[in-house]
């Protein structure tokens, strides 16, 4: 029988299955990564030599141990010596991680993704997918439980579990959900401020849950209360931004912004309705276009008419040689185009009038 074969008899023993083992060392992975339930340890620190001993290694582990966790040594005097010495947190989170690497040597030398998962505390999907981008191939494939798994090297386990502790703790930085917190500001706001001051955040774990977070350098908090400071006031009502014009007036965004050059001079900047700075106008501005578009529908539309250029383009001319000669066959007539854009307008006759008309040969 395999270290997976179950039964229901009493009288048999057997030792734990791979899905025990796996199970194990994914509450240990899970432990190691929420590594705020080890600092609520309260001794002194400890020297490596005392961490060898009491978990049953040595030295030369626990310096390789402490380095590949980050944990900083803290100088301590001991009979006379600047020794360096480790948190008192150290002992528990090695002897987890000692427990770990032993119950790994236990395993069979293949496991299925769903046992590579439970050894590390992730969940199958995230497992999968890290498979695919480290592009981790199976070795072999095996029915369980009447179905075709892929087998992986155990080996792969300790790499799945370097991907997945790989970043860095957050050594007391601030992330975005605390820099909101302590700011009152929206989360978007705080983003936006900071990247406008030319940080940028970093993927962090935090210490406490062990979540990967963004991470902002410490001058932040500094960042965000200049940023309050400077805010501008709110926008005052009837003041509104050159985005929510369109929907006021009844014209499209190109429209509306085609015509607010002339009143730049009575904007202001104003925080909108998501307390972003943005360039407002007054309600004047909104009622002077309502009067232009009032003032064009009174204007027929184009339908068949041609302005000038169309006119070019319909007879193969160039735009000279049809402005040289339209006022040679009668007025045209001011018209409203598809975009609400009026402009001059000649009846579709007119291409036959313009062919009708001496040549002249000094204009082609």
């Amino acid at each position: 029988m395999t270290d997976e074969t179950r039964t229901d008899s009493p009288e048999i023993h057997f030792s734990r299955t791979t899905e025990d083992v796996c199970g194990a060392m994914g509450d240990i992975a899970r432990r190691l990564t929420y590594l705020g339930d080890y600092h609520e340890e309260t001794a002194g620190p400890l020297p490596p030599s005392m961490l060898a001993e009491e978990i049953g290694t040595n030295v030369r582990w626990v310096y390789r141990a402490v380095k590949e966790f980050g944990i900083a040594p803290e100088p301590q005097v001991i009979g006379g010596m600047t020794i360096s010495c480790y948190p008192s947190f150290t002992l528990p989170l090695l002897r987890d991680e000692l427990e770990w690497r032993r119950e790994w040597q236990s395993l069979p030398s293949l496991l299925t993704i769903r046992q590579l998962a439970e050894g590390i505390g992730r969940s199958w999907g995230w497992t999968n997918k890290t498979l695919g981008e480290l592009e981790i191939k199976h070795t072999t494939t095996e029915m369980r439980s009447s179905r075709e798994s892929k087998m992986y090297r155990k080996g792969v386990l300790k790499r799945l579990r370097e991907v997945s502790m790989q970043f860095a703790l957050d050594d007391g930085l601030p992330n975005t959900d605390q820099l909101v917190a302590v700011s009152g500001e929206d989360r978007e706001w705080v983003v936006r401020r900071l990247v406008e001051a030319g940080i940028a955040p970093e993927i962090r774990r935090s210490a406490l849950t062990g979540k990967l977070l963004e991470h902002w350098p410490t001058e932040a908090y500094g960042l965000i209360d200049i940023a309050k400071a400077e805010r501008a006031p709110e926008a005052e009502a009837g003041w509104s931004t050159a985005e929510s014009i369109p929907g006021q007036v009844g014209r499209s965004y190109n429209w509306c912004k085609a015509r607010l050059g002339p009143y730049a001079k009575l904007t202001k900047v104003r925080q909108d309705a998501q307390g972003v700075d943005r360039v407002h106008y007054p309600q004047s501005v909104v009622e002077a276009l309502k009067a232009e578009r009032d003032s064009i529908e009174e204007y027929p539309d184009a339908g068949d008419y041609l302005t000038p250029s169309k006119i070019a383009i319909k007879m193969g001319k160039s735009k000279l040689w049809v402005n040289n000669r339209l006022g040679s066959v009668g007025p045209g007539e001011m018209r409203k185009d598809g975009k609400g854009r009026v402009r001059l307008h000649y009846p579709p006759t007119v291409t036959r009038e313009l062919e009708a008309l001496p040549q002249d040969p000094r204009v082609g």
